[in-house]
Order: C-alpha cells, then sequence, then structure tokens
C-alpha cells in the first residue's frame, strides 16, 4: 500500500514538473524537483528536459551528471539537445557519447540521429557523417538530420548531393526533407533547371501548401535571383501565416524592393497578422 502511494506521489509530482517545464517556470520547477523525497528517471528526465527546452543548457548537463539512476534514451536525447544549445562539442564527444555507448546506446536509432544532429550543431559535420556512414539502419529522420548537419557547417553541396543519394535509395522526402533541401539549395548556387526540378517535385508533393515548405521553397527562389518565382509561390499559398509573410518581405528587402515591401506590410495588417521582431527588422531594413 505504502508503495502504491509512493509510485502515485511521484506520478503526480512528474505531471507538476512538466507542467512548469513546459510553462518555462524553470525556478518552480527546481524547487518543486529539489523538495521530491523520491525521484525516478522519469523525474530527471523531465527535469532535465526543463532545462535544455529553455536554453539552460549547462544546468541540463550538470543535472545529467548529478542522476541517482541509471540514464534513459530520454535522458541522453535531452541532454544532447543541452550540448548542441551550448555547442560543446568537447562535453559532448568526450563524456556524453562515450557514456551513451558504455550503455549499449551506439546502436539505438533515436539516440544515433540524436548524435548527428547534435555534432552538426557543433560544427563537427565529420563526426556527423561517420555515425551516419556507420548505421545499419536508417530512418527518414537519420537522412533529414545529416543532411541538417551539413547544412548547419555551410556545406550546401554535402547537403544537396546526400539529398540526391536519399532519393536513389528510395527514402520518401517529407516535408522537414523538402525545408532542407530548398534551404541548401537556395543556397548552394544551383542551376535553374536543378531549382525548377525540385519546384516541380514539391508541387508534386502534397506539401506545397504547407506554409513551411512554402516559405522555404519561395526562399530558395528569392536568394537565386528569382524573385517573380518567389512571389508566384507567395501567392499560391492561400492562407499565408507570419513566417510566410516574414519570408516574402525579407525577400523584397534584400532585392531593394522597399515600397513591395511596405505594401505587403499593410497586406499583412489588414488580415489582422500581428508582426514579430523579424518583421520590423525588415521593415527598418526598407525604410532605411
Amino acid at each position: 500500500m505504502l508503495a502504491q502511494h509512493t509510485c502515485q506521489d511521484i506520478f503526480l509530482m512528474n505531471l507538476v514538473l512538466q507542467m512548469y517545464g513546459k510553462c518555462g517556470s524553470i525556478a518552480d520547477a527546481k524547487s518543486t524537483f529539489d523538495a521530491m523525497e523520491r525521484t525516478n528517471v522519469f523525474s530527471w528526465n523531465i527535469m532535465i528536459a526543463a532545462y535544455a527546452q529553455n536554453g539552460h543548457y549547462k544546468e541540463a548537463i550538470v543535472l545529467f551528471w548529478e542522476m541517482r539512476c541509471p540514464p534513459s534514451r530520454i535522458t541522453f536525447i535531452n541532454v544532447l539537445t543541452a550540448c548542441a544549445g551550448l555547442g560543446d562539442l568537447a562535453e559532448l564527444e568526450a563524456n556524453i557519447h562515450e557514456r551513451a555507448r558504455g550503455i549499449g546506446l551506439d546502436t539505438d536509432l533515436a539516440t544515433m540521429n540524436s548524435l548527428i544532429t547534435m555534432y552538426g550543431n557543433c560544427g563537427s559535420s565529420e563526426r556527423s557523417w561517420a555515425i551516419f556512414s556507420s548505421m545499419d539502419i536508417k530512418d527518414v529522420i537519420s537522412w533529414n538530420a545529416m543532411i541538417g548537419s551539413f547544412s548547419q557547417c555551410g556545406e550546401f553541396q554535402r547537403a544537396m548531393e546526400l539529398s540526391r543519394v536519399m532519393d536513389l535509395e528510395g527514402v520518401r522526402f517529407v516535408g522537414v526533407t523538402f525545408v532542407l533541401v530548398l534551404g541548401a539549395c537556395g543556397l548552394n548556387d544551383e542551376s535553374p533547371r536543378d531549382r525548377e526540378l525540385l519546384h516541380d517535385r514539391v508541387m508534386d508533393s502534397g506539401y506545397q501548401d504547407n506554409p513551411v515548405v512554402g516559405s522555404a521553397l519561395l526562399s530558395m527562389h528569392g536568394r537565386s535571383g528569382e524573385l517573380d518565382r518567389a512571389v508566384e509561390v507567395f501567392e499560391r499559398l492561400g492562407d499565408p501565416g507570419l513566417a510566410t509573410y516574414n519570408a516574402m518581405l525579407t525577400q523584397y528587402v534584400q532585392h531593394g524592393r522597399a515600397m513591395e515591401a511596405l505594401d505587403l506590410f499593410k497586406r499583412m495588417k489588414r488580415s489582422a497578422m500581428k508582426p514579430n521582431k523579424v518583421t520590423l527588422i525588415n521593415l527598418v531594413e526598407a525604410c532605411s
């Protein structure tokens, strides 16, 4: 009976911890965590995740090393997020990756995918590639993580080449894949033919009306000097959100089309869309 009550108490306190973490109330989460007489791996995972997801990366890593129970796969995914936020390659490579390997997570797909992403965020695409190349089983997340890692490190040509290999391997592109590949394409000076092939592929993919994919597509055209094509994509999106408006504003500003940028902002206001920091930066640049 006592054990049952204890489990219920931990479960309820973990829910409170999770609520504070999701609300960004880190001080309240930490006070609750410190006051808990008993904790389990879920308690530690929730607290580490709360730190990592709210930008308290160093605290997340410190708490990881203070754990009083064996870490789980989720623990490592959370602490890897913290390492990436800090850009702390030394901590990631020498300690946390080694610890994950020591408990057999070097064959766990989700952990390996996280490591690929985190090494890329820390500026080490070669370590990402070493992990990716060693994996016997890869899913679409693995491919996306590696393409993203190359792009994060400024290796847009390698990102594009890997996307072609992914295609040849028969791995179906999802929305995230298109966003990553469109971003790399716009920064890699691809040929007009290659851009049109990618454009057509997006149009036939079922993701053409997705606002995030649409924003990436118009940004690709804009970065490649094809402003008219960017406008076509924008106008085709029936209900553009704030991110899409900002992407189009950015392209107008970068092409020196201040009047069009201001007209688009007026249109945005008429649609009751509230501007954010990116919007205001674009407006300042348009007016300068």
